[in-house]
Formats: structure tokens, sequence, C-alpha cells
């Protein structure tokens, strides 16, 4: 069975060479590729970080009885970058506009960039935008899309498909698929999408920029020390209220454990730590 199998393989992609017009030896062994992948046809696979790719929007009829097919092809030029290791991978955009992008994020950007300032995000960016009111820059990520004239700001989403859009520079407007409302940020804002029924914007610390490796914070309030601390390594800290508001100024190093950050609190306001490794909280008391 190997032998027609093979023959029927070399028949397809003879078709294919044929009747893909293509300028370059490059375009069709890659689009050959991805043919080769949809129909089930085995071959060594190369893994490429950054790549074009080529979407195609087909009709196919494939009676293997006779080995004919018809295939139309609509071909757009994406590159695509993705960052399969530790820590932020900086890309920069053809507008010199900067994007890093986290541990398992990828990022997709037309070639045509200068063009359409345009993108899509599927993961956690944090985006440095060159201002060019003639021509706005959009991310897409889900069912959100982020209009922007020149900013810095990060998108953070997950595989439920859900998307945090926070503010740290400058002003965006956010709007989500099937919703008439757009939403104006100011910086410190963010909007939260949890489904079409939970769309909320809320406060969040913009001094904690991720890019940087320390963080510098001057007369911040316990509580929101605390809302760092559950951000960053998710655990709730309980203290006594009398404390939420008092001022507190320290730097924090983006390597420093959770311990040593408590070890700081404790020793501050003279406190003994009380950990739950089950419910994930910290109790601070006297």
């Amino acid at each position: 069975m190997e032998e027609p199998k093979k023959k029927y393989n070399d028949i397809l992609e003879d078709l294919w060479n044929q009747s893909h017009e293509v300028s370059h030896s490059s375009d069709a062994e890659a689009s050959w590729h991805q043919f080769a992948e949809r129909v089930g046809i085995k071959e060594k696979r190369e893994v490429i970080r950054m790549r074009a790719i080529y979407y195609a929007a087909a009709v196919i009829a494939l009676t293997i009885a006779i080995g004919s097919f018809i295939y139309h092809q609509t071909r757009i030029d994406y590159l695509v970058v993705e960052n399969p290791g530790i820590g932020y991978k900086k890309v920069i955009l053809p507008d010199s506009s900067m994007v890093s992008i986290a541990q398992g994020t990828t990022l997709y950007y037309a070639q045509n960039f200068n063009e359409k300032r345009s993108v899509r995000l599927e993961g956690d960016g944090y985006f440095e935008v060159q201002r060019n009111e003639a021509l706005p820059f959009t991310v897409a990520c889900y069912k959100t899309l982020t209009t922007v004239l020149g900013t810095s700001f990060n998108i953070k989403s997950d595989r439920r498909e859900n998307v945090d859009i926070a503010l740290y520079e400058g002003s965006i407007k956010a709007s989500v698929e099937g919703v008439k409302n757009d939403w104006l940020l100011t910086p410190g804002e963010q909007l939260k999408y949890r489904g079409h029924k939970k769309i909320s914007i809320e406060p969040f610390n913009n001094f904690f920029n991720p890019l940087e490796s320390n963080f510098d914070l001057e007369n911040v309030s316990v509580k929101e020390l605390i809302t760092y601390v559950k951000e960053i390594f998710g655990y709730e800290i309980v203290i006594d209220t009398e404390y939420l508001n008092n001022s507190i100024t320290l730097r924090i190093n983006k390597n420093d454990s959770l311990q040593n950050i408590i070890e700081v609190i404790s020793t501050i306001y003279k406190l003994k730590p009380e950990i739950d490794e089950d419910m994930k909280r910290i109790t601070l008391s006297k």
C-alpha cells in the first residue's frame, strides 16, 4: 500500500505546484508543506520561531477514487513571532514600535505593516507604540480590539479568551466584538473582559511596569502592595485594617521571593506571618 500512497502524494504535489502561482521557490515549498499538513501527508517538520505564513480561504473537493481536487486560495502574508523561552522577548516592528512578549506568547503582524499598523496577540504583551496620527495602531486579542495613536500599554489573555487591557501612558480606545459601546481608558485603568456579560473598567497599579527589573515604591499604601503580591504571587495577605492606608517606601526586585517581601513588611510593622499553603493566604498579626 505504501507505493500507491507515495504516487498519490506525488500527484497532489505536482497539481499543487501547477495551480499555485508564486514568485519564489521558498514560497512554493512553504505553501506545499501547509497543504500537506491539511490532507494528512506525513513529512519532516522544522520548527521556526519567526516565519512567514500564508492564510488561505479555500474550497477543496477531493475524490480519492479518481485522484482529483479543486483548490482556490486568497493569500495574505504575515510574520509570526513566538516566545518559547523564559522572560520577555522584544520585537521591533517596521514603524519602530516595540512589543515585549512574555513566555508562551505569539504575535502576528502583516508584512505590509507600514501601510496598516495592525497586529494580533495571543498571550501577554507590553506595547510601546510610535505616534502616528495618520495611521492608528490596532491590536486584536480574541474578542477585543485596542486602538491607539502612540502610547504604552499591556494586553494579557489566557486560553479561556479572558483579556486584560492595561494603560500605562497616553490614551487608548478598547472595543469588544458584538458590543456597541467603546471604552476610552486613561493611565492607571484597565479593561477586564470575561465574556460579553462581564466587562469592567478597574484601576490597577501602573507603577509596576512589567519590563522594569526593580519597582521603586515611594509612599505606596500597604493596600496597594498587597494587591501587587496577589497579582504576582497569587497569595492573599490578611492584615489588620489599621495598616492598609499606611504608606511604605521600598524597592522590590522582580526576582525577589515572596518570603523576602513578607519579611520586609513584617519587620517594618513588627508583625508575625502565618502562611496557609492550602488556601494561599498569609496572615500578618501582632
